[in-house]
Formats: structure tokens, sequence, C-alpha cells
């Protein structure tokens, strides 16, 4: 009786993306990442272990998988393992300044230099691949006495949705 090859398994390399890809690009590097498991040789090697699930697309959210790839045959049971990591993202926050209130009688230049540091106040960060703000409401032009009063909806969209704040 000759010898017989003995079992052999392989796993992939883990795999890390980046924290901000899209549902598309994960399915798709997790696919590939199982195909690269595979098994060869044995006596009457039997299925493999079965592979974990990719859980249901949520944008931002880490997925962190660990597969200990197992294939018995009828010397016994060989084995590798491979992870697959997706991290968390930072969730895209903003920021808007304090209401701002002037005197009556303020001259145009305090009222421009007040608005635009009201406009300077509004702020984003992180979230994937965040989008630009909404418009910023005009200054009117100056008109001693006069009132102005604005609002501004700030508002900022990434991939994983949008993000607003309201100052006046």
């Amino acid at each position: 009786v000759p010898a017989s090859t003995p079992l052999s398994v392989s796993c992939p390399a883990p795999v890390t993306l980046d924290a901000c890809d899209d549902a598309a690009t994960v399915l798709s590097a997790y696919n590939a990442w199982i195909n690269g498991f595979s098994n060869s040789n044995g006596c009457n090697a039997g299925a493999a272990s079965a592979a974990p699930a990719l859980p249901a697309f949520a944008c931002g959210e880490a997925v962190s998988l660990s597969y200990e790839y197992s294939v018995t045959d009828d010397c016994g049971t060989q084995s590798c393992t491979s992870t697959f990591d997706v991290p968390v993202s930072t969730p895209l926050s903003v920021s808007c300044p304090a209401p701002v209130t002037l005197d009556a009688c303020d001259d145009a230049a305090t009222i421009l230099s007040a608005y635009n540091a009201w406009i300077n106040g509004f702020s984003n960060s992180n979230g994937c691949n965040a989008g630009a703000a909404s418009a910023a409401p005009a200054l009117p032009a100056f008109a001693c006495g006069e009132a102005v009063s604005l609002t501004y909806a700030y508002s900022v969209t990434d991939d994983c949705g949008t993000q607003s704040c309201t100052s006046t």
C-alpha cells in the first residue's frame, strides 16, 4: 500500500479594512477572504468547519471575525486560523456656537465682526467622507438701527447620515 499525501489546510492572510469602507467593499473583501481557505490531499477528507457569517452592514460599525478552518480526514484533523476586521469609525459630529445678541446701536464693524466670529464657530469633524456644510445665512446690508435676526441650521452629511445643530 503506497503512502498517502497528508491532509493540508491553508488560510488566507488576515484582512483589515478601512473603517469607512462601504457595504460593497466589505462584502467583496469578505468573499475573497472566505475563498482563500482551502484544503487538499488526505484520506477521505470531510467538509470544512462552517465559516463565520458576515453581519449585516451598518455604516461605521465594527466587524471582527475569526475563522478556525478545520478539516478532518481518516488520519486526523488539520486547522488554521485567520481574521477579518473592519474597525469602528469615529462618528460625524457637528458643533454650533452659542447664540449671539448684540446691542441695538452697535455699528457695522461690530456687527460684521460678531457675524464672522459666529459663522467661524460652526464646525464638524470625523465621520466617513463628510461633505460640505449647509450654506450659512448671509448678513444683510447694514442699516443703522435696523434689527438683524439670523438662524443657521448647520448640517453636514457623510456616508452614514446627517448631523445638524442650530444657532441664532
